[in-house]
């Protein structure tokens, strides 16, 4: 409905387990760090999603913030968020966070530094087109990147939930662009 659904880009969308809240990325709204993707949550109430909330403190970046995962207690999400003052535009790296620092974080409205874990740094990884399953059914979820480019799509295979192992893989696609 018009509560989440706005004249914006929303997509990359995750729902809790329980149903309570909806974690996505929007594009274009003022309030935006990012003009290519920030993260919001809606939470809903009697069957009805609420006004989403920006996420104002550290989780969002003046890069990209995409792709948002809820696994267990973990909120995983994809960025190209600035290293060394500088957004690498061709670099999207994952990260994790708390899922109840995140919570928390809303209810207080404060600036929480965020315990982020970047997974992929070094890696070049340049689409924020990232599928997540759980291909190895250990009930974590592990992630295929198609990436842009000319590059390799990539495949990691998550270590129960203590990182990730860059395994190698077909491409499901061949861009020639």
């Amino acid at each position: 409905g018009g509560k989440i659904n706005s004249k914006y880009g929303e997509w990359g969308s995750c729902i809790a387990p329980n149903g309570e809240f909806i974690i996505f990325e929007n594009s274009g709204k003022s309030q935006n760090q990012s003009q290519a993707g920030d993260l919001y949550i809606a939470f809903k109430e009697d069957g009805e999603w609420q006004t989403p909330i920006h996420f104002k403190n550290e989780l969002n970046s003046v890069g990209s913030d995409l792709t948002p995962k809820i696994h267990r207690n973990t909120l995983y999400f994809a960025s190209n968020r600035p290293k060394d003052n500088l957004v690498d535009w061709n670099n999207v790296d994952l990260y994790s966070v708390s899922l109840a620092e995140v919570l928390n974080s809303i209810q207080i409205d404060s600036k929480i530094q965020f315990s982020i874990k970047d997974y992929f740094s070094g890696e070049k990884n340049t689409s924020a087109g990232i599928s997540w399953v759980d291909l190895n059914k250990d009930t974590y979820p592990d992630i295929y990147i198609s990436n842009a480019q000319k590059q390799n799509n990539v495949l990691y295979i998550n270590q129960e939930g203590k990182g990730f192992v860059k395994q190698k893989v077909a491409n499901l696609t061949d861009d020639q662009s």
